[in-house]
């Protein structure tokens, strides 16, 4: 009975409505270049044992009760209305406060206004790759009310995949900067990895991707806390290109 007690005292966590609709209501598609988005509300416990599954999301309108479903893999949609957002109940989870982690994820695509390389020398500029960077800068600096996106957004990097549709096997990517030539390494699945390089950057030197190869480009911002396995920067690939050429 004295245990039951405590568990009912317990305060559960909770987030204002409209500022959980700023987030899932985030408009980019007016940067140049974009053409698509989609956001991705993710909701887990930091609590061991507890699964996606077994968390319970509802929001406390003044008129009723509205649940809100939460799929397998933790993530769920958000319904919005001018009438919740002029009200701005509690969204409530069934589960203690401090124990729930919110992920918002926004999937950008887009194109290239430059293309993916120069017919005539096989090469692009690095900064005309990277071209998310300038979009991240941006987003720095958008105002969502009681949402952090600077925080958030500061902790990103831009990642880069290059992956050759044909030939893939002679495929190689090479930055030609001012300290010499750095060839970047390719990945187990034949890709070529890069993370963004602010002196690379400042530089904006030539790569060379030789457009035989019919190149795709998949860039996306990362959370440095949760960065892929080895990334590699082009300063990294420098210094992979000086060892190899000692050995």
């Amino acid at each position: 009975m004295c245990q039951l007690a405590i568990a009912q005292q317990q305060e559960n966590a909770t987030l204002p409505y409209t500022v959980l609709c700023r987030l899932a209501s985030v408009d980019l598609k007016g940067f140049a270049g974009l053409t698509n988005q989609e956001i991705r509300l993710t909701v887990k416990s930091k609590t061991p044992g507890v699964q996606p599954s077994d968390i319970r999301l509802h929001i406390e309108s003044a008129t009723s009760r509205i649940p809100i479903p939460v799929n397998s893999d933790g993530t769920f949609s958000l319904p919005i209305s001018q009438e919740l957002l002029r009200e701005n109940p509690m969204i409530v989870a069934n589960q203690p406060k401090g124990t729930m982690e919110l992920k918002v994820s926004i999937t950008l695509k887009g194109t290239c206004s430059d293309g993916l390389a120069e017919l005539t020398d096989n090469r692009q500029r690095y900064n005309s790759i990277f071209f998310l960077e300038d979009l991240r800068t941006r987003l720095t600096k958008t105002d969502l009310g009681d949402v952090p996106m600077s925080n958030v957004v500061s902790r990103t990097v831009v990642a880069v995949r290059l992956i050759p549709q044909r030939d893939a096997g002679k495929a190689t990517v090479v930055i030609e900067s001012s300290s010499g030539r750095a060839v970047v390494p390719k990945q187990r699945d034949g890709a070529f990895f890069l993370m963004h390089d602010p002196s690379l950057a400042k530089e904006n030197p030539w790569v060379l991707m030789a457009t035989n190869h019919n190149w795709k480009v998949e860039t996306e911002l990362q959370d440095q806390a949760e960065q892929r396995p080895a990334p590699i920067s082009a300063s990294a690939a420098q210094a992979e290109a000086g060892r190899s050429a000692k050995r």
